[in-house]
């Protein structure tokens, strides 16, 4: 597929070419997104606060993958998850990454146990936002809310 000057795509497909006048959506092949939950140790107390989630993946019709880019010795890995942390502001968002971006995961055959601590140091209202995605671009979410209090 690739865009022409004229701002058609053109798509080239099992032998066929097809001119479109605009970009259309990938087809997405049949079958069910991962499977996730999300438990955390906690989801409110005092600041600072110190949280252990887990995620739990269950492969579904694809295998699951998510990476973070490679660690300092220039492997990847395979991170099941991507965690990201919203407040206590509006315009406050972080991506939360593991030391040394080596995940610990553990596989348990068709689950797969994915665990972050991370510390919130001021109060106020989070959500943590834990996704998985699998290997035919199929996504879930999960939003978990955290409360912090003085």
């Amino acid at each position: 597929m690739r865009v022409r000057e004229d701002g058609k795509v053109e798509v080239r497909e099992d032998g066929k070419h097809l001119v479109l006048d605009h970009a259309r959506l990938p087809v997405r092949p049949s079958g069910l997104p991962p499977a996730l939950e999300v438990v955390l140790s906690t989801n409110q107390g005092s600041a600072p606060l110190r949280i252990s989630a887990r995620a739990q993946a269950a492969q579904t019709t694809a295998p699951r993958y998510y990476t973070l880019g490679t660690d300092p010795k220039g492997a990847y890995h395979n991170a099941v998850a991507a965690w990201e942390l919203y407040g206590p502001g509006e315009e406050d968002s972080r991506v939360l990454t593991p030391p040394g971006l080596r995940p610990q995961v553990a596989d348990t055959g068709g689950k797969c146990e994915v665990t972050l601590e991370f510390l919130l140091p001021r109060p106020g209202k989070y959500r943590l936002r834990a996704a998985a995605v699998d290997l035919a671009g199929r996504s879930t979410v999960r939003w978990t809310p955290i409360v912090v209090t003085e």
